[in-house]
């Protein structure tokens, strides 16, 4: 609070809040030491401005700064030169429908002079879905009423908070006057948006803020950066928006009052670009994107499909959308199609016409985006369960192929296990690629066990335990390395999808796994351990590989 009313310094050593995790960043240099850089930096920089087109995008920054300095956010200062400042270029970034305006304060080096003794931390989704996991586990049988939630949006967020005198005397914004067709200084008030330390202050007032509503006034809710989230039951609602209002009064902080962003609580809450259904707790609740993501997502895939091309920077910011969508969505079903595209962004051409395996690669995509299931939250199972697969590759001319896997139950009880020959029509197509295919046959297991075993995993946390590095790095990263591999990967993503499965793939030495006998069709000790065999569905697995 004393920082709040003196006003934040932006160089030197962030002052630490004993909350957030301790982690050193030093500054790379002194605040004099950047002082006196300033003469040559400060020139490059007037050039750059100087050489800014007078475009739309120059005209609708101009204008917000007008706005600014009608504000006392920011003011011009006529009097100081060049050399006794640290200079900051101020630009436009066009994001959908609006312009921000960014102060580029690392370009003068004064986001160089600025240190931390903290790691600074905000709430993401998980937060918020801790939350509903909670109330679906341990108080939903509790609840005779709807689950309603909001998201409070507080608006021009940094320019609610002020700077140092010794910020105020040191730093300055460089800007095109679209009017006068000529670089423009100007000296900063409120923290400006593109300073390290801005971040760090703001993060230390959000979280304050949230803390005291969390303590003082009991509310469920969540915050990053500017946006907080607030969930209770439909009864509260009134009240709960009273309290976080009143708090946010007693701050002086300013949130949406009007427009999209001054919503009512609702069982559909917008949030950090996903959508949260709310609603009954009995029926669990749901995370995903908006139709209007979706939209946009497959849009863009659509256009690639027909133009059959793809630039190397768009392929690279479509991975980037791409990897968020599926963080959303179960995540690894996508894994072999993003690759793919990793791979279009590394080549070093203007333009990539697609080839056949990429347009199907840009195809898969399209269609998840439209078919993806949104994460279900449910009450928790922590039942752990542990399965021991294997394959072997054995007989003449190593033609016979064989799987072999184990399922211990929660308790520790060896359950249930399978082991067979693999079809001769599998092992065809596994011996076009390598003459010893245990590759393959190490994958295979894995695979027969989702499909054995699916509905003892649905939402529990299962590790598989198999003795081959090279399946295993397969299953860890979604992508196989041969063509029946990669269909063995693909289907296992997708049977993880479907139970909604916890995974986590390690690695046993072959002499401790207690599947390597059944993988021989030796299953001696397992039954001796009182499991009882479970036969593999081969019609059907071999519909879905073939």
């Amino acid at each position: 609070m004393d920082e709040i009313a003196s006003g934040f310094t932006l160089h030197g050593w962030m002052t630490e809040s004993n909350v957030f995790p301790k982690e050193t960043k030093r500054p790379e240099y002194n605040v004099d030491l950047v002082r006196s850089m300033a003469k040559g930096l400060n020139h490059v920089i007037l050039k750059q401005v100087q050489a800014t087109d007078n475009d739309e995008l120059a005209k609708t920054t101009w204008q917000s700064t007008l706005e600014e300095i009608e504000k006392q956010w920011v003011w011009r200062d006529v009097t100081s030169d060049y050399d006794s400042v640290i200079l900051a270029k101020r630009f436009g970034l066009q994001q959908k429908s609006k312009v921000r305006v960014i102060d580029d304060c690392t370009v003068g080096g004064y986001n160089k002079a600025y240190g931390t003794k903290e790691k600074l931390r905000v709430h993401a989704i998980d937060q918020l879905a801790a939350y509903l996991s909670w109330l679906c586990t341990s108080i939903g049988n509790n609840i005779n009423d709807e689950i309603v939630g909001r998201t409070y949006d507080l608006r021009s967020a940094y320019k609610q908070f002020g700077v140092s005198v010794q910020t105020r005397g040191l730093l300055r914004l460089l800007v095109w006057d679209s009017d006068q067709q000529t670089p423009c200084l100007l000296g900063v008030n409120a923290l400006p948006f593109g300073a390290s330390g801005s971040v760090s202050a703001f993060l230390r007032i959000s979280m304050a803020s949230w803390y005291v509503g969390t303590v003082g006034l009991k509310l469920c809710w969540t915050v990053f950066y500017d946006d907080f989230t607030v969930i209770c039951k439909r009864c509260l609602s009134r009240s709960t928006g009273l309290a976080a209002e009143a708090l946010f009064d007693l701050f002086g902080m300013w949130y949406a009052k009007e427009g999209s962003k001054a919503v009512e609580f609702d069982t559909r809450v917008k949030t950090l670009g996903l959508l949260v259904e709310l609603g009954d707790v009995r029926q669990g609740f749901a995370i995903g994107h908006t139709a209007e993501r979706r939209e946009e997502l497959r849009n863009a895939l659509n256009e690639i499909l027909q133009s059959k091309k793809l630039e190397p920077k768009q392929a690279e910011r479509l991975r980037g959308r791409m990897q968020w969508f599926e963080g959303y969505a179960f995540g690894r079903v996508a894994q072999h199609s993003l690759r793919i595209l990793g791979d279009i962004a590394l080549r070093k051409q203007r333009v990539v016409q697609l080839e056949s395996h990429e347009l199907c690669a840009i195809e898969f995509l399209a269609k998840r985006v439209l078919e993806a299931e949104t994460l279900k939250i449910t009450p928790v199972s922590l039942d752990t369960l542990i399965v021991f697969t294997d394959g072997a590759c054995e007989g003449d001319g190593n033609r016979v192929g064989s799987v072999g896997g184990v399922i211990i139950d929660k308790t520790g009880r060896c359950y249930q296990h399978f082991s067979s020959e693999v079809p001769t029509a599998l092992m065809r197509v596994a011996m076009e690629d390598s003459s010893n295919p245990i590759y393959e046959l190490e994958l295979l297991p894995l695979y027969v066990a989702l499909c054995l075993w699916g509905p003892l995993m649905q939402s529990t946390h299962v590790v598989f335990y198999l003795d081959n590095d090279a399946a295993r790095a397969a299953v860890c990263k979604g992508c196989g390395g041969t063509k029946l591999g990669q269909q063995i990967v693909q289907r296992i993503m997708e049977v993880e999808c479907q139970l909604k499965l916890k995974s986590w793939y390690a690695r046993v030495p072959t002499h401790s796994n207690i599947s390597d006998g059944p993988s021989r069709m030796d299953c001696t000790e397992v039954l001796q351990l009182g499991s009882v065999e479970a036969k593999a569905d081969w019609n059907s697995i071999l519909e879905s590989l073939l």
